[in-house]
């Protein structure tokens, strides 16, 4: 635990650097703003008037996202004998969670060592924490990517169902690829070794440098083993929280009353979006996220005032809403962990609620740095099981 300590503490060392560049974006953000500010507020005027069913449909879209996101973790966990990974729990800690990464500067660090935190809580040692975040760090991202590669391919023209099987065939195949991997990592190990002592050289460091460290981390994703079919069904949770944020920004367009946009132009709207979010300039992403999306929506041909309406329906309930609601439970349910998060010591937290993932919009796939290697005598206890 003396790592999660260090990390939160480095986070916070580091904070003012962050927050000046958070000033900084929103000061370009707030200029432009000024600049044009008739459209914003006529967007604002349409956001007022926005159609509530609607508003009620992207709404419940993203609590199958953000519950998607759970069940990821949950399966996960669940698979390796986490018996504290209950859905309620899984719930809490990823919405706890999210709110940390999108509200503050260096909030990714804080939200890591939450879940490392709470993850050990339910008694996951700290190598089952190293592979769950590995692998489903994997899985998001190939998810993403498959949805990046579906908007790039379909704008323009509507997509045809022979394409279609094929996209999801070949994904299929990826995700199939990935679980092998995780299975046979002799084959990583081969590929990953020149490329470290490549590095090493450019850094003028001994070629073995974290050689030992970087075996470590790849056999740590053949720690659990999971079946074919659990594998399946975790990445179809894992793309479904894809989907259904991009449900989310879709429903959005339409409370505006738009109905004539296609939903392949949504879709590379919604990539486009979180490809901005992912430089994590700002917490939440907040500002490019808003510029981009906005940019891609009127490109799209969107009358402006209906991109920023738009914009502001999805950002609202995918963004605000929710780090509300996890700063709530947060505040309720994680006593120990504030306790922890404030002091910078480590502790144990009750066996109960818990958050996740930098969600999406969230972000990226927090860093494994924060574990601790297992002590011996929880090595001995791993064999004994």
């Amino acid at each position: 635990m003396t790592r999660v300590r260090d990390a939160v503490r480095s986070a916070a060392s580091t904070s003012w650097i962050r927050w000046a560049l958070t000033l900084v974006i929103l000061g370009v953000a707030l200029w432009f703003a000024a600049q044009n500010r008739g459209t914003i507020t006529d967007g604002v005027r349409t956001f007022l008037r926005a159609d509530f069913r609607w508003v009620i449909i992207a709404l419940l879209a993203n609590v199958i996202s953000l519950y998607s996101m759970a069940e990821v973790m949950r399966l996960l966990l669940r698979s390796a004998d986490v018996r504290g990974a209950t859905r309620r729990s899984t719930n809490a800690l990823v919405l706890a969670a999210n709110a940390w990464s999108v509200s503050v500067p260096g909030g990714v660090a804080f939200s890591t060592a939450l879940q490392v935190r709470r993850m050990l809580s339910w008694k996951a040692t700290p190598v089952v924490i190293s592979w769950f975040i590995l692998l489903s760090g994997a899985l998001s991202t190939l998810g993403l990517v498959a949805l990046a590669v579906a908007s790039l391919f379909f704008i323009g023209r509507a997509p045809a169902w022979g394409t279609l099987i094929a996209a999801g065939t070949a994904v299929l195949a990826v995700t199939a690829l990935l679980w092998w991997f995780s299975r046979n990592t002799t084959l990583i190990e081969s590929a990953a070794a020149p490329v470290l002592r490549l590095i090493n050289r450019i850094r003028r460091k001994p070629l073995d440098t974290g050689a030992t460290k970087l075996r470590h981390g790849i056999r740590q994703l053949t720690e659990v083993r999971l079946s074919p079919g659990r594998m399946t069904i975790v990445f179809s949770w894992s793309f479904l929280n894809w989907v259904f944020d991009v449900v989310c920004l879709y429903t959005a367009v339409r409370a505006v009353g738009v109905e004539d946009v296609s939903a392949t132009v949504v879709l590379l709207a919604f990539v486009s979006g979180k490809a901005a979010g992912f430089i994590q300039a700002t917490p939440g992403g907040v500002g490019p996220i808003e510029a981009v999306l906005t940019g891609t929506l009127v490109a799209s041909g969107m009358v402006g005032t209906d991109a920023v309406a738009t914009v502001l329906i999805y950002r609202l309930v995918s963004f605000i809403l929710p780090a509300v609601v996890g700063w709530i439970i947060y505040l309720v349910g994680f006593h120990d962990d504030r306790r922890t998060m404030r002091d910078g010591e480590p502790g144990t937290g009750p066996e109960r609620d818990a958050p996740a993932e930098t969600p999406p919009g969230a972000a990226t796939e927090p860093t494994t740095e924060a574990i601790t290697e297992p002590s011996a005598q929880e090595t001995k206890e791993q064999e004994q099981q």
